[in-house]
């Protein structure tokens, strides 16, 4: 479970990161809400994916990024990802289509 000091770090860092970006109390709530069954790492990892690939202020559908659209974290935590199981979440395989799909668009980027 994810702890409050390291979620809080986290949004600390964008708040810094991203200009006009303002955390509430009430926001900080619900955000925590919905991730705390991440461990600290995976939020720690998908803070610094927004940090590096979101290219607005972010928000937490852009953190939590449970599509893969900041990939950098599924890839490197073992070609998994989270996937939403009703209220839970799981890691799961990344498919092989979508790594192909990933790739496509990396060589479009550089």
């Amino acid at each position: 479970m994810l702890s409050k000091k390291i979620f809080d770090d986290g949004l600390e860092e964008i708040e810094i990161a991203f200009n006009g970006f303002t955390m509430t109390k009430q926001r900080a709530d619900i955000w925590y809400k919905y991730s705390k069954h991440m461990e600290d790492g995976m939020w720690e990892k998908k803070i610094a994916n927004c940090i590096k690939g979101c290219r607005k202020v972010p928000t937490l559908a852009d953190i939590l990024d449970i599509k893969g659209y900041y990939f950098d974290s599924t890839i490197n935590s073992g070609n998994k990802y989270y996937e939403p199981d009703g209220e839970n979440y799981e890691y799961k395989p990344i498919p092989k289509e979508l790594k192909e799909k990933i790739k496509q668009i990396a060589k479009g980027i550089k």
